[in-house]
């Protein structure tokens, strides 16, 4: 098992035995595995995850102005009213994803309390986003980025949309998770960082709770 996740695994255990709240945050690389992993551990941990994905800003919405600012495509107000909200007062969590490809949004979702949360997708580590982890009283949060080699990046993107949408992700979306990145120290700010590519991550299904 990879150092860190161990690690991660231990204090998400802790938590649930001792009744504690913990906030498990992974932004990084598309293609590095986020949403793997994130599904891996809600498997194995009954946790709630939420997806920064289901709150990217409609087409309407994406003015030149609000797209010049590094991680500006995410809807920051609809994810911290919808989802840091409710989940930071104990309250059932209720939020219609947004369907990027559709244009429209999904039907309701409703997450009961778990004292284990996770949340995942890149610019989830948006300062935005990290007033609010900061000033969370009574929770431990652990941030981790997921990093990936760009061939294998590529490879993992093309994969999962086909080579005529990847052109959209290498020629616009790639460079503006980059450029999140280095605006705002995305890596440096986070706790841990993994490979995409360790083989532990999908380890945690295939062992389940022996992992």
């Amino acid at each position: 098992m990879n150092n860190v996740l161990d690690n991660i695994l231990g204090r998400m255990e802790e938590s649930q035995k001792n009744n504690r709240r913990l906030l498990i945050v992974i932004d990084g690389k598309c293609g590095s595995g986020k949403t793997t992993l994130s599904e891996r551990l809600g498997e194995r941990y009954g946790c709630n995850v939420f997806h920064i994905d289901d709150f990217y800003l409609p087409i309407v919405m994406q003015t030149p102005e609000v797209m010049k600012e590094p991680g500006g495509n995410i809807n920051y107000d609809r994810f911290i009213a919808e989802i840091m909200a409710p989940l930071t007062s104990d309250s059932t969590v209720v939020y219609r994803p947004f369907l990027c490809m559709e244009q429209e949004y999904a039907p309701g979702v409703s997450l009961k309390r778990t004292g284990v949360n996770v949340i995942e997708g890149t610019y989830s580590c948006h300062p935005v986003l990290r007033e609010i982890y900061a000033k969370l009283t009574g929770w431990e949060v652990i941030t981790l980025f997921m990093d990936i080699d760009d061939r294998n990046q590529r490879d993992r993107v093309r994969g999962r949309v086909g080579q005529l949408r990847f052109k959209l992700f290498e020629d616009k979306w790639i460079p503006r998770e980059r450029e999140y990145f280095s605006a705002y120290s995305v890596r440096e700010y986070c706790d841990y960082s993994i490979s995409g590519m360790d083989d532990s991550i999908l380890f945690l299904r295939e062992y389940g709770n022996e992992a």
